[in-house]
C-alpha cells in the first residue's frame, strides 16, 4: 500500500498482511507532469522502477488496482513477470497512447471498468481482457421517497469541484428555468476541491450570484459520508463534461432509490437507462438539463418511480457483491 489510510484497517480485520510504502515514490503518469518525470524528476522514476522490479520478482502475483503507475507496467516489461492491471480511467493525448503501448507490450492481463474505458484503450482482441463494472454498498431498503407535490424537487449534485464535473452546467440550466418552475427547486452541490485549487469553488459561487440562485443553490463542503445526501435527493444530477470512465455517483444515487441525470456519454450511459432509471443529457447541454429538470417538476410521481426502478438495476448490477464475485472469477 502507498501509506496509511481506512483501506488499511479493512484489510486488517479480513485477515490480510499488508506493507505500506509510504516513503516510497511511486511513477505516476500525471499529464501535466510528463516533461518533468523525464528530466528532473528521472533519477526518482528510476529508483521506483527498480523498487518495482524487486517487487515484482518477489510475489507470484502483482495486482495493480490503477493504470497510471508506470512504474510497474515498466517493471512488467523488464523482468518479464506478468501483472493484472485494473483501468479505471480514460485518459487523453499521449498519456492514453504511452498507457495503451505499455499495456499491449506487457501483455497484461487487463480489467476495465466500463466498456466505455475498454473502448477507449481499444487494446487487440487476443489480449486477456474483462469488463467489471465498480460496485457500492447501499442500505438493506432504501429511504421512501413520495410524489414531490407541495414541496420542492430536491436536486443534488456531489462531487469533486473541477473543470468537467458539469456543476457549472446545472448552475445554467437553473438559470434557464422559467422563474416559477425554479422557486419549486431545491438544489444542492457538494463536494471539496483538490488541494489549493479553491478557484473552482468560487467560480460557482460567483455564477450563482450573478443568476441571483442564492435561494435555490446551496454550496456544501466535502463530506465524509455522503449517504444523507442521497437519502433526502429525488434526483441526482452527474452533468460531466468529460466521459466518465465509470460514474460511482450514479450507482450510490441508485442505490438509495434516487433518480439520476446523467450525461450521455463515457461509463453514465451504461449506468442510467434513459426514461426508465433517469434521463441521459447530451454533455455540456444546460438547455437540454433544464428541460430534465423541467419535467421531474411537471410530472410529481416521476422521480419516485424512477428511482424505484434504479435501486432494482442496482440491486442486478452494481452491488459490491456482485462486483467482487466477478472480480474474483476473471483472476481465477
Amino acid at each position: 500500500m502507498p501509506g496509511h489510510g481506512p483501506i488499511l484497517e479493512l484489510l486488517g480485520d479480513a485477515g490480510v498482511h499488508t506493507d505500506t510504502i509510504n516513503t516510497r515514490h511511486l511513477w505516476v503518469l500525471r499529464k501535466a507532469d510528463i516533461a518533468r518525470a523525464m528530466t528532473l524528476g528521472l533519477p526518482r522514476n528510476l529508483r521506483a522502477l527498480a523498487q518495482a522490479m524487486r517487487d515484482l520478482k518477489a510475489h507470484d502475483l502483482t495486482y495493480v488496482n490503477t493504470a497510471v503507475i508506470l512504474d510497474f507496467l515498466l517493471a512488467s516489461l523488464v523482468t518479464r513477470r506478468a501483472i493484472i492491471v485494473h483501468v479505471r480511467e480514460i485518459p487523453t493525448g499521449m498519456a492514453l497512447k504511452i498507457i495503451r503501448m505499455l499495456l499491449r507490450c506487457a501483455k497484461a492481463q487487463v480489467i476495465f471498468n466500463s466498456y466505455a474505458t475498454r473502448d477507449a484503450f481499444a487494446l487487440p482482441d487476443s489480449q486477456r481482457q474483462a469488463v467489471i463494472y465498480n460496485g457500492a454498498y447501499g442500505p438493506d431498503e432504501a429511504p421512501q421517497r413520495v410524489d414531490i407535490t407541495g414541496r420542492p424537487l430536491n436536486i443534488l449534485c456531489i462531487g469533486r469541484l473541477n473543470a468537467w464535473k458539469g456543476q457549472e452546467v446545472l448552475i445554467e440550466a437553473c438559470a434557464l428555468l422559467d422563474p416559477e418552475m425554479r422557486a419549486k427547486l431545491s438544489v444542492r452541490i457538494v463536494g471539496g476541491v483538490y488541494k489549493t485549487q479553491t478557484h473552482f469553488r468560487d467560480t460557482l459561487i460567483d455564477r450563482i450570484a450573478q443568476h441571483g440562485l442564492e435561494q435555490t443553490i446551496q454550496m456544501i463542503d466535502f463530506v465524509d459520508n455522503p449517504e444523507s445526501e442521497y437519502a433526502t435527493a429525488d434526483v441526482v444530477v452527474v452533468p460531466s463534461t468529460l466521459p466518465e470512465p465509470f460514474g460511482r455517483v450514479a450507482i450510490e444515487a441508485m442505490a438509495q432509490g434516487a433518480a439520476v441525470i446523467a450525461s450521455n456519454h463515457g461509463g453514465l450511459r451504461e449506468i442510467v437507462v434513459d426514461a426508465e432509471t433517469g434521463a441521459l443529457i447530451a454533455p455540456g447541454d444546460a438547455g437540454a438539463l433544464a428541460r430534465a429538470l423541467e419535467a421531474y417538476l411537471q410530472k410529481s410521481q416521476m422521480a419516485a418511480e424512477q428511482g424505484a426502478a434504479g435501486r432494482t438495476r442496482f440491486l442486478d448490477e452494481f452491488t459490491q457483491e456482485i462486483c467482487d464475485t466477478r472480480l474474483v472469477a476473471a483472476l481465477n
